[in-house]
């Protein structure tokens, strides 16, 4: 089982099979961890992702210990320690990436059992779940002749209408292209077919099993990826540009 952090704050979550715990850095150097309530379901290979405006953050998908890919999700509640029921998925998946878009949080992409490496897209209101209305996933079906099918790419919104994905794995290897994908009419768009590393005129393919990335003041994306050395490597890209810099 791989666990990576997911940081809130200057806080670090840390999930592995149903155990919850948080980091808290102590000033010097060194970590405090504290254990946190278990979620209701163990599950492996689900994506973390810290919703701000609802100072919640989501679990989705994964798989459970008898091997089975879920749909189910769920919401905790950093303010009261409490996991939550939240809407379940349309399509089971795992090797999935996520990310939010103000009150809207994204799956994309993934892997599943039956329909094997996945290209859809759901997308959740998170107020209305937190709110307790009655709410489920919006299923964004892609034709694959647009978005191919791929598990684990990297996922960062842009602005407040686009979200950049990139890179993603299947069983062909790692892939290097950048789509678009708008939320205001659910279109995406083929913006690069490969992607070079700034200082050779190599293709830099990669996935994003971490699902972690930032975007800096100055429009810059910073993101944990992994290549086919199959090694971590931070990363920064700017939207638009031909070349990736590897910074470690």
């Amino acid at each position: 089982m791989y666990s990576f952090p997911l940081q809130v704050g200057p806080e670090l979550y840390l999930y592995d099979m149903g155990e919850w715990s948080k980091y808290t850095p102590i000033q010097g150097g060194g970590w405090i961890r504290e254990q946190k309530a278990r979620s209701s379901v163990e599950r492996e290979w689900a994506a973390l992702t810290f919703v701000a405006a609802a100072q919640a953050i989501y679990l989705t998908g994964g798989q459970n210990e008898d091997c089975l890919t879920l749909t189910s999700c769920e919401r905790y509640c950093i303010r009261t320690d409490q996991w939550f029921p939240a809407p379940d998925l349309n399509v089971a998946r795992w090797y999935h990436s996520s990310c939010v878009q103000g009150r809207f949080l994204f799956v994309i992409c993934g892997y599943n059992l039956i329909d094997r490496y996945l290209n859809s897209i759901e997308q959740l209101d998170t107020e209305a779940d937190t709110n307790g209305s009655a709410t489920q996933w919006n299923l964004i079906s892609v034709s694959p002749d647009v978005l191919s099918v791929w598990s684990w790419p990297l996922v960062v919104p842009i602005n407040a209408t686009e979200i950049l994905i990139m890179g993603g794995w299947n069983s062909r290897g790692y892939k290097s292209d950048v789509y678009v994908f708008n939320t205001a009419t659910q279109a995406v768009t083929r913006e690069k077919s490969s992607l070079k590393l700034s200082d050779s005129d190599n293709q830099f393919k990669f996935a994003c099993p971490y699902n972690q990335s930032y975007v800096t003041r100055k429009g810059e994306i910073i993101a944990l990826v992994a290549d086919s050395d199959r090694k971590g490597h931070l990363i920064s890209y700017r939207y638009g540009a031909d070349t990736v810099s590897k910074l470690y």
